[in-house]
């Protein structure tokens, strides 16, 4: 076996890797690396890397989000190697990847990214989107209820996929634990906004009920499970679509 990759979930994954090793001939390497960093990080990444490109200027001029993630790499200490182009008139930088960056370090980088911006005078205003005008509605024992239900029937085909698909990923986030909440409710948000404009005029209410729903998972408020119910209600879809694969 020229390579080998486990991921070490269980006993048994680690029984199965020591296998390997010991079966291993000499001179081959093993390195252990902590979890690589998630989805939801990868999302909030772009998203603030999108809101320094828009509002900084740099050494006279503006960046793209993928050149500012380069300069913030290279600040926050990641090794960087230049090559020269093809017409020799420039060098460009390469391992300036984030994708192995484990979840602690991408915190650690998304932390960066803000506290670099903000001193600059970046305005970070992804938490506006995961606002409503109306707070969410609470029992007396301080737990969240669902929304009213909507008909199903109101919802056009593609409003029905758009919103499944905005409850899957919003559920994924939510259940991220390795991001703070404010930023977990940060990517609901972004979510909700980018949709709006692929949804029709009657799905607007569902789409509030919705993020308010995820939001009430973010927040502790409902669990998960709930939230899973009251989806498969309301947008006439299966339970099992909205489970972690694991569950499933």
């Amino acid at each position: 076996m020229d390579r080998a990759l486990f991921v070490l979930n269980s006993h048994e994954d680690k029984a199965a890797a020591i296998r390997i090793i010991q079966g291993a001939s000499k001179g081959c390497r093993v390195e252990i690396k902590a979890t690589k960093r998630s989805l939801p990080q990868n999302d909030l990444m772009w998203a603030l890397l999108t809101e320094v490109s828009r509002q900084l200027d740099h050494a006279g001029r503006k960046y793209e989000p993928a050149e500012w993630k380069a300069i913030f790499l290279h600040a926050f200490g990641r090794e960087i190697t230049f090559l020269p182009s093809l017409d020799k008139k420039t060098f460009l930088p390469i391992e300036l990847s984030s994708s192995d960056l484990s979840k602690d370090e991408m915190t650690e980088f998304l932390e960066f990214i803000i506290k670099e911006g903000t001193e600059r005078g970046v305005v970070f205003n992804l938490n506006a989107d995961t606002k409503t005008d109306e707070s969410e509605p609470c029992t007396s024992s301080g737990e969240a209820e669902d929304p009213p239900p909507s008909s199903a029937s109101n919802l056009t085909s593609s409003d029905r996929i758009h919103l499944v698909d905005l409850a899957r990923k919003g559920l994924s986030t939510a259940r991220e634990k390795s991001l703070p909440p404010g930023d977990r409710l940060a990517l609901v948000g972004q979510m909700s906004a980018n949709l709006v404009s692929h949804l029709s005029r009657a799905a607007e209410g569902q789409l509030k009920s919705a993020v308010a729903a995820i939001r009430a998972v973010i927040n502790e408020q409902r669990t998960e499970e709930q939230a899973i119910a009251w989806f498969a209600e309301v947008l006439d879809c299966s339970p099992e679509h909205l489970k972690p694969r694991s569950a499933q």
